[in-house]
């Protein structure tokens, strides 16, 4: 990375602590719903970029209020009650490169648990890597090795446990090759190419043989056996064609499914929690709550949701739904609408 970002970041990031204010309590649920309908970026305000709507204006005093200020215990716990309501997979990253930008009283080194703990819950790692490269730096951590604070006690445990040298395995196509995630499962890594959100008509397979202390950290949420590695070149893997996906098939507008899915998604966004398997659900009598708020009967509810689950979009379990695939619901919402 060129000297001079670093060191900018080093600057910006080393300040001393100012005073920390008092952020309140979050008790309003319209946060979430603001945060899942807006497209706004908390990391614009600073990218040159202006919010364009009301819910965008407000969202951005809402971060700046709870991200910009405050000591490293108050931004921590506030990321862990409220990242999973008002952030979505794709802003948790984002979320604490603002931290470290704009909040001086949280150091460089305090953010890299919380990279770890992130890392399992964000699906843009890709589009953040200048960031998670400058922290690691800036915190004096040598992103070549391994780096424990990015574990969990379970995690570094089992990366103990693995041999010193360890294969592994990235599913990908032709312009997403060098990825900090690769696989200790290759079925794991096998599936990657076919989700929606990492799709390409050219799935591949990478294969590579690491040394153990080459692995930054090692990841067990989501069940993919995540080894993090963040310097891999061509000549450390080696390439074989997987199958073509299958042509996908033209969904048929569908109101019902529409208004299923967006019910779901409002349930997330006011009262779901995320976990390791997605976003959690809680609904005590699944039958009376949707079929009610849906006006529709629960034998057609439970049609959708039973279709959807053999798709692995969700998972129903006694009084709860686990929105596993939120992004293949999403393409639900647009091709039904």
């Amino acid at each position: 990375m060129p000297s001079n970002d670093d060191e900018q970041l080093d600057t910006i990031c080393s300040q001393e602590s100012g005073d920390a204010s008092d952020h309140g309590t979050v008790t309003d649920p319209q946060w979430s719903m603001i945060a899942f309908a807006s497209n706004w970026d908390p990391l614009s305000s600073y990218e040159g970029d202006e919010p364009s709507t009301p819910e965008d204006k407000a969202l951005e005093e809402f971060y700046a209020e709870h991200l910009d200020t405050g000591s490293f215990e108050e931004v921590r716990d506030w990321l862990y009650a409220w990242g999973p309501k008002v952030l979505g997979r794709w802003r948790y990253l984002s979320a604490l490169e603002r931290v470290c930008m704009n909040n001086a009283a949280v150091k460089p080194r305090q953010l890299v648990p919380l990279l770890g703990w992130v890392w399992i819950l964000a699906d843009n790692v890709s589009a953040n890597w200048d960031f998670i490269l400058e922290l690691l730096h800036a915190s004096d951590f040598d992103f070549r090795t391994t780096i424990p604070e990015l574990m969990d006690e379970e995690e570094r445990a089992a990366l103990e446990a693995l041999p010193d040298q360890v294969t592994v395995y990235r599913g990908c196509g032709p312009d997403n090759k060098d990825g900090f995630s690769w696989s200790l499962k290759r079925e794991v890594a096998e599936g990657f190419p076919y989700k929606a959100l990492y799709g390409t008509d050219q799935p591949i397979l990478l294969t590579a043989t690491v040394l153990k202390k080459k692995i930054a950290a090692l990841k067990l949420g989501r069940n993919e056996h995540e080894a993090i590695l963040f310097e891999m070149t061509p000549d450390c893997w080696t390439e074989e064609p997987l199958p073509k996906p299958e042509p996908k098939e033209e969904r048929p507008k569908n109101p019902t499914a529409h208004k299923i899915v967006s019910e779901l998604f409002r349930l997330a966004s006011t009262n779901g929690t995320r976990s390791g398997l997605g976003v959690e659900i809680q609904l005590a009598n699944m039958e009376r709550d949707l079929s009610k708020e849906l006006g529709m009967a629960f034998a057609l509810i439970s049609l959708y949701l039973s279709k959807w689950q053999e798709r692995g979009m969700l998972k129903l379990e006694p009084g709860r739904i686990i929105l596993t695939d939120e992004e293949g619901l999403s393409a639900i919402l647009k091709s039904a609408s």
